[in-house]
């Protein structure tokens, strides 16, 4: 059980992590320096953003589900709910939030970028709730199918909305899309036949919130980060001349923020 466990999470990591690097390669080489960068500095955003609402319930579900399984039933009819109220305020938050975050980063147009993507939080919000219930269950080969479905389903729908025309609003339309896929593939897996057992949620709505809060603060830097090693990532890949590296560093719409 454990080894075959093992063997289901380890593969959803693998193409988890080698759709992940296909995007970001593909989308760098497709878009160059600027646009990709602009995307980037968009999904920083939006990662941490979203700890607000994958680190609090979705982890508290792993951990109380596997002693209460005769509460199963309860878990999911209380905590489905919460999670759905939860994200839902954290997108309205970023939607309404983004002209002004954008004017933080001294990049208007960021913004419609912002509002595009907050849409994700909850169909994202609620593929993480149902990884967390079926890591709890100890159905490992269904979490790494719903995993699996979304970096895969992410990765097409990016790539064809770019190639469509759709430039940086259709990379982004194509992360929700994937997030939306995996939503649907989620629920399915996550029919649990009724009991009458009841369990006190407030034991999860307790481990939630602290965890939610040094989630959040401890990806602070998380942005700041990912703009670094995307910034280095694309100079690695565009053209090494002297003049290209120049044109880069004083044309880059994040270059001030960056230094």
């Amino acid at each position: 059980m454990f080894l075959k466990g093992l063997v289901y999470l380890s593969f959803g990591q693998l193409v988890f992590i080698l759709c992940g690097f296909t995007l970001n390669f593909g989308l760098a080489r497709y878009f160059g320096p600027e646009l990709f960068g602009t995307y980037s500095i968009v999904i920083s955003i939006l990662v941490w953003v979203k700890f607000f609402t994958i680190s609090g319930i979705p982890v508290g579900l792993q951990k109380f589900i596997p002693g209460n399984l005769d509460k199963v039933y309860n878990i999911k009819k209380s905590t489905i709910k919460i999670q759905i109220i939860y994200s839902s305020i954290v997108f309205l938050s970023l939607y309404v939030g983004s002209t002004y975050i954008a004017k933080i980063f001294n990049q208007p147009s960021l913004a419609v970028y912002l509002k595009i993507v907050s849409f994700d939080i909850i169909f994202y919000s609620m593929f993480r709730y149902f990884v967390g219930f079926q890591n709890g269950l100890q159905r490992f080969n269904y979490q790494s199918t719903i995993v699996i479905f979304y970096s895969i389903c992410k990765l097409i729908a990016t790539f064809l909305l770019v190639f469509l025309g759709f430039s940086l609003k259709g990379a982004l339309v194509g992360n929700i899309i994937g997030s939306f896929i995996a939503c649907l593939i989620g629920f399915k897996f996550a029919k649990i036949k009724k009991t009458n057992s009841i369990f006190n949620i407030r034991r999860i709505i307790y481990f939630a919130i602290p965890n939610v809060f040094y989630s959040v603060l401890f990806n602070l830097f998380y942005i700041d980060l990912i703009r670094k090693m995307t910034i280095n990532y694309v100079l690695f890949f565009i053209n090494k001349n002297y003049i290209l590296r120049q044109y880069f560093r004083q044309r880059h719409p994040m270059e001030h923020i960056i230094h």
